[in-house]
């Protein structure tokens, strides 16, 4: 039996985006510590239930404090020797460097790090310095005990480009997180075109160019519906109320709220949309793949990995609401392509992003079940590709 521990900087991701690999990983006998900050009573009831183990970490997932960080650093370096653990994965921005850096310090024999996008430290907004000190603790963090799985082909490119990787290390593409076929069955169409977009109330998820699109199309179509699923953040780059509220004012977008469960509100729309600036690969695009639901996202890293333009969906120029709107007027034109286009994002999701494939891909790189011998990651003329499990 091998002892996992996994950081997270957030600890309802433990449930909704690594729930199904924590339990596969206790279904094949292995120990699972999952570690947050400030984790709910009912994260840590559903992980108890799971047979995982939670331990609260100090680490404040938005904040640029060294001294906190450093604290954190060293708890964790504390933390590792104590449960002397087989295997150490993380992911996102904060856990993968700083967990990384203490697993190393304490002799962790495996280490894990998950990129699920780049986040707002290499976006175009994000300064040349703090681009360059990220880069450099990512650098001094990844070692030869690392396996580094990426979400999709921009990021990997990337990280060989910045040289944070090199193309001897252990270098793993898995799409995304994948998605729980089950529990996102295939549902039929509604009658009505509507539009649905879930996200976090941050800029980068398109929220401004979804109610500039809305705008544009509510001159030809008044009685369509644009709603909008999604929590406030503390994010510095976040939406605010004030700015939601004149949406909604201005009758462009319907605020529904955070939803817990997000499934009815998938059924109910004809048309899902993302207009991300980039991710590693957008959970909600696959929950609404699986429902069968035609996608429009953004020609941007990882959301372009989940649509093939023109059959399971569009793709449009990042921050071009004018192409949003386009796209979606499609759909009013030829409301067919719905019934098309939704049946191919179910194909694809069979196909490509069932969250066991995924897993098993993780388990078997992490040494945690038997699999196919690892080959070195092999470069293809245009771009990155030839990888080999």
């Amino acid at each position: 039996m091998a002892k996992i521990v996994i950081i997270a900087s957030f600890a309802e991701s433990l449930i909704k985006f690594r729930g199904h690999l924590i339990q596969d990983m206790i279904k094949h006998n292995q120990e699972v510590i999952a570690c947050a900050p400030d984790a709910p009573e009912h994260i840590k009831e559903e992980l108890n239930k799971m047979g995982a183990t939670y331990c609260d970490i100090r680490l404040n997932r938005t904040g640029l404090n060294i001294w906190q960080d450093f604290l954190l650093f060293i708890d964790l370096v504390r933390f590792f020797k104590k449960q002397k653990p087989d295997v150490v994965l993380t992911y996102t921005i904060k856990p993968n460097i700083y967990g990384s850096l203490s697993s190393i310090f304490a002799g962790v024999p495996l280490v894990g790090a998950m990129i699920t996008g780049l986040g707002h430290p290499f976006s175009e907004s994000s300064g040349k310095l703090f681009k360059f000190m990220v880069s450099f603790l990512y650098r001094a963090a990844i070692s030869k005990k690392h396996v580094i799985f990426f979400q999709n082909q921009d990021d990997m490119a990337l990280f060989l480009k910045r040289r944070i990787v090199k193309k001897n290390n252990r270098l793993v593409l898995i799409n995304g997180s994948g998605v729980d076929l089950n529990h996102f069955p295939a549902r039929k169409l509604p009658v009505e075109v509507s539009f649905l977009l879930v996200a976090r109330l941050i800029k980068e998820k398109g929220i401004r160019e979804y109610a500039a699109a809305a705008k544009i199309l509510r001159r030809k179509y008044p009685a369509v519906r644009f709603r909008l699923v999604g929590p406030f953040t503390d994010d510095r780059f976040h939406i605010s109320r004030e700015e939601l509220d004149r949406m909604v004012d201005d009758g462009h977008v319907e605020y529904v709220g955070p939803l817990k469960d997000v499934r009815t509100a998938i059924e109910e729309s004809f048309v899902f949309v993302l207009p991300s600036y980039g991710e590693g690969t957008p959970r909600s695009v696959l929950e609404a793949m699986a429902m069968s639901r035609p996608i429009i996202t953004c020609n941007s890293a990882g959301c372009r990995e989940t649509v093939v333009d023109g059959v399971n969906g569009y793709l449009v120029p990042t921050g071009d609401a004018e192409a949003l709107a386009d796209a979606m007027e499609k759909f009013f034109l030829q409301p067919s392509l719905g019934l098309e286009m939704g049946t191919a994002s179910r194909r694809i999701a069979e196909e490509k992003y069932d969250v066991r494939e995924v897993n098993r891909v993780i388990l078997e790189n992490l040494g945690l079940i038997p699999g196919p011998a690892w080959r070195k990651l092999e470069l293809q003329p245009g771009g990155v590709g030839g990888f080999n499990f």
